[in-house]
């Protein structure tokens, strides 16, 4: 496992930063870090963290719900507040983040460690 921490970055675009061992991280560290810009990607990234996207299983957020009606942009939005309220958690995640492999589902999500201020 390794921790990880979600940072809004520009234009409303969201920054996977791996965690150092001494709990620091940075934006800036192109090897270390991994740029979500596009809204489309919010859905997925939010799942690989502990968000359910579709409770039905009829959407991977990025088309509606034949349930439940919801739209992508209801997805999306869902998904983003979700993000929002981890920027500055740091989270243990399975290696995959930074091995090249990307995780599937909320079993990576083991603990939010601290918050940071």
């Amino acid at each position: 496992m390794i921790q990880v921490a979600v940072e809004p970055y520009i234009a409303g675009s969201y920054m996977v930063c791996l965690v150092k061992p001494d709990g620091s991280w940075s934006t800036r560290d192109e090897k270390n870090t991994i740029l979500y810009q596009t809204d489309w990607d919010y859905p997925s990234l939010a799942n690989n963290l502990g968000h359910v996207v579709c409770p039905h299983g009829t959407s991977d957020g990025t088309v509606a719900c034949k349930e439940c009606g919801k739209t992508a942009t209801d997805f999306i939005t869902e998904a983003c507040n979700f993000l929002d309220e981890l920027c500055g958690v740091v989270l243990e995640v399975g290696e995959g983040y930074f091995g090249g492999l990307w995780p599937v589902g909320s079993e990576y999500l083991e603990t939010q460690l601290y918050k940071r201020d």
